[in-house]
């Protein structure tokens, strides 16, 4: 009786959770977004939806592209500056996989991280992954002295730059690391 109660007070396809409430303190279990695009809070519980074991299994990327293929069209991510549907972030992705192994190669390796905290930081990491690699995300608020300390710490040998970060990304990786401009990708 809880669970219908759960999945009535949802709706039967609640589709994402809404990341940026204008209620700052209200808790992203609460926030909901149904099929038609609406929002709102359920009280007192958290969301669930059963994950099958044997998506564990599955690489992310995956994961992610069976979800692309069933709402291309719904938005996967909303920022200050852009917003992304599932087909956006799943072309975003594939180019940014695409661009690290034409630069790199395969296997594991980290891969640097430039965006502004908005929409298409998600859409690189998950390219990152798709690439079969580790991110790192570096913030470009942070001196360029840290992001240099970064960079060198990780043993990143290649960044993927959001395009207003890469001169940025430029002035602080070492000369042995690839800057791409995920602007142009």
């Amino acid at each position: 009786a809880d669970k219908a109660r759960r999945g009535e007070a949802m709706g039967s396809d609640v589709s994402m959770l809404k990341v940026w409430s204008m209620d700052t303190y209200q808790r992203l279990s609460e926030l909901l977004i149904d099929a038609a695009g609406e929002y709102g809070v359920v009280e007192g519980e958290v969301a669930f939806a059963e994950f099958p074991r044997s998506a564990l299994d599955e690489p992310i990327g995956a994961l992610f592209e069976r979800q692309a293929a069933r709402f291309p069209h719904r938005v996967a991510a909303q920022g200050p500056r852009h917003s992304l549907t599932y087909a956006d972030m799943d072309r975003l992705a594939n180019a940014v996989a695409h661009a690290v192994l034409a630069s790199r190669g395969p296997g594991l390796e980290p891969i640097a991280l430039l965006f502004p905290h908005d929409a298409l930081v998600l859409g690189a990491i998950l390219g990152v992954l798709k690439a079969g690699k580790a991110y790192v995300a570096l913030d470009p608020h942070h001196a360029p002295e840290r992001l240099a300390a970064i960079l060198r710490d990780a043993g990143a040998r290649a960044v993927v730059a959001d395009g207003t970060e890469v001169g940025r990304a430029r002035a602080v990786a070492p000369a042995d690391c690839e800057v791409l401009d995920a602007g142009v990708l």
